[in-house]
């Protein structure tokens, strides 16, 4: 049988982490992005020492202050918003990114717990238009031969 010992509860229940983002649009290559990033336990204990890491290398994409967050603890049932600024490259291309975001964090007995989420970029370049060239045509004079 087993025995708990000084621990806050009688069975041991886990926390479970889900990350959701607000959605602001679309990303413009070049410019800076900010997300808010929901962090919830729905889970059925609390979760400590919560950490998480922008996991991707990508060089199109890189994190403006910081690219880690730490919480202390999520209660069951409790959220918090962290918010992710990246810098993006100017040659990037339209497309949907995914940048992963490692997460870790301890459940009540301590165990650390891994798992893997990603903030999901739509990115859409504006459109310009320019001139390459301009070529100008005169207007025939009267009584000039035009292929003077």
């Amino acid at each position: 049988m087993p025995v708990n010992v000084n621990m806050p509860i009688a069975t041991l229940s886990t926390a479970t982490l889900v990350l959701t983002q607000e959605e602001n649009g679309y990303v413009v290559p070049g410019e800076t992005v900010r997300r808010n990033v929901t962090v919830t336990n729905s889970g059925r204990s609390a979760a400590d020492d919560i950490r998480i890491r922008i996991a991707d290398d990508n060089p199109f994409f890189g994190p403006l202050e910081t690219g880690t967050f730490y919480l202390k603890s999520l209660a069951p049932g409790q959220s918090e918003v962290i918010l992710v600024s990246l810098v993006t490259s100017r040659s990037l291309e339209n497309s949907v990114q995914e940048i992963p975001l490692d997460i870790s964090y301890a459940v009540v007995d301590g165990v650390p717990v891994t798992q893997r989420d990603s903030l999901t970029l739509d990115v859409h370049g504006h459109a310009e238009l320019s001139i390459a060239s301009v070529r100008t045509i005169l207007p025939e004079l009267p009584g000039e031969n035009p292929l003077r």
